[in-house]
């Protein structure tokens, strides 16, 4: 968890580097339009990109870890079920 932490911070990091950067020498529109309009544009890049592709992913493994989380509890009911011999 901390690893996935320490890359989101990154790539934030990362991100507001490069709209400084480009904001800084387009000189079309005012700085501040052009940071804005850099963050719509990344945030209509990631958001789609992140429904698609991490968050399925996501859910997967933790419908998994729910089910591994249910198995052994499961088990136990069936051993305490059964009649002893």
């Amino acid at each position: 968890m901390a690893l996935g932490i320490l890359i989101g911070f990154s790539w934030e990091k990362s991100f507001d580097v490069a709209v400084a950067s480009i904001a800084s020498t387009v000189h079309a529109l005012p700085e501040a339009a052009t940071k804005l309009l850099l963050g719509l544009s990344l945030v209509t890049l990631v958001i789609p990109a992140w429904r698609l592709h991490i968050l399925p992913t996501v859910l997967e493994f933790q419908e998994e870890d729910e089910e591994e989380e249910e198995e052994p509890a499961g088990d136990k009911t069936k051993a305490a079920s059964k009649p002893a011999a």
